[in-house]
């Protein structure tokens, strides 16, 4: 009865050393250009089954080669690795998590028409142009046949002949990214301009070529039985008529940036208000004049005998510590200009994207010219 007692002991002591000799674990590495995953699963069985879960609600079978996934998008994983041997009553599991924090991401390919404006004096239409890639060229179809260009994002220009509906589209060709797209906007009236308004506040503000620090006012034909009010942006307003607008004009005391506003006011007939967000600045300690002067010919005429301006955005705006001009191919920059109110230049560069975090907060200028002479200046809020 003890030799059996004893054999009995020892039949048990042998399973319970097979329980103890059952295990299972993996290494995982993961391959961070294509984003996949490599487990190496170790068991001390060969004679076993070993399955691995990956913790995304798939599995797979392990036959001792390393066996590969690719998850779909990023978070932490639980994964485990599962040993079974029902031979030996062998069944053990290892599990730890895989931390998936690099998904291979294919690259947005889109272009998009927005800000569809038209200029009420010259009639002449306005987009801006968002793509994936803004160093990509885009060719933009105005829809009349005869206008097709490349711009490189930022914005494009163009006036009809003839009033109709007109389907303009944008096509980005992106070779670098293998992305080739279009989008399309419908603009209706074309050449036809805004109903024509008698108070016509509109006005045009330029350089005078031949004064020193000082700048023009031009305005067209006001009815000289309007009541016109200029605000000058500095806290000061002027307020006359039509009939006596000879010699009105305005100086700045101080250094700054100043939106002028032109309402113009007919009683019992209308009433129209104009501003130019960025139409006068005074830079140094020399005197800002702005003259109100009649346009020579038109106010039409004259913005288009003027060199045009950029459709600049600086992003963000303010900015804390790093800005970036768009509307502009930064291959066609000259130069970029920051300067504070007392026209003292801060940063000179070619570069579109700028580090401002040295900069004390305050009001600056961004002066961008290209290499075509164009040259606009922007106002940038620095926090």
């Amino acid at each position: 009865m003890k030799k059996l007692l004893l054999s009995a002991v020892a039949v048990m002591a042998t399973v319970f050393a097979s329980h103890a000799q059952c295990s299972v674990s993996y290494t995982s590495t993961q391959d961070t250009a294509t984003g996949e995953w490599t487990v190496n699963v170790n068991s001390n069985d060969p004679n076993a089954q070993v399955t691995f879960d990956w913790g995304d609600n798939s599995s797979v079978f392990v036959n001792g080669a390393p066996i590969t996934h690719t998850y779909t998008s990023g978070g932490t994983y639980q994964a485990c690795a599962y040993i079974s041997d029902s031979l030996s009553n062998c069944y053990s599991s290892f599990c730890d998590s895989i931390v998936e924090t690099t998904i291979a991401v294919a690259p947005q390919c889109y272009v998009s028409i927005f800000n569809v404006v038209q200029d009420s004096i010259t009639s002449e239409w306005s987009i801006a142009i968002n793509s994936s890639n803004p160093n990509a060229s885009v060719s933009v179809d105005w829809g009349d046949s005869t206008v097709m260009y490349t711009v490189y994002g930022g914005s494009a220009t163009h006036t009809y002949s003839t009033q109709a509906s007109y389907n303009v589209c944008a096509y980005l060709s992106d070779s670098s990214n293998n992305c080739y797209t279009s989008s399309c906007y419908t603009i209706n009236g074309g050449a036809t301009p805004p109903p024509s308004n008698p108070c016509n506040a509109s006005f045009y503000i330029y350089k005078d070529s031949s004064i020193a620090d000082t700048w023009n006012l031009a305005l067209n034909t006001i009815d000289t039985a309007a009541t016109v009010i200029f605000s000058w942006g500095d806290n000061t307003t002027s307020t006359t008529t039509g009939n006596n607008l000879n010699g009105l004009g305005h100086t700045y005391a101080n250094a700054g940036v100043y939106t002028v506003c032109l309402t113009v006011a007919i009683d019992s007939v209308c009433t129209d208000t104009y501003c130019d967000s960025l139409s006068a600045f005074r830079l140094n300690g020399a005197i800002k004049q702005l003259n109100v002067k009649p346009a020579p010919g038109s106010v039409t005429a004259l913005k288009k005998a003027l060199p045009k301006k950029l459709a600049l955005s600086l992003v963000p705006n303010p900015a804390t510590s790093t800005l970036t001009i768009t509307g502009v191919n930064a291959t066609e920059v000259a130069n970029v200009q920051i300067m504070d109110l007392t026209g003292k230049t801060i940063i000179n560069t070619r570069n579109t994207t700028l580090t401002i975090s040295d900069l004390n907060a305050g009001m600056y200028l961004v002066n961008v010219t290209t290499t075509n002479g164009v040259s606009t200046i922007s106002k940038l809020i620095k926090e």
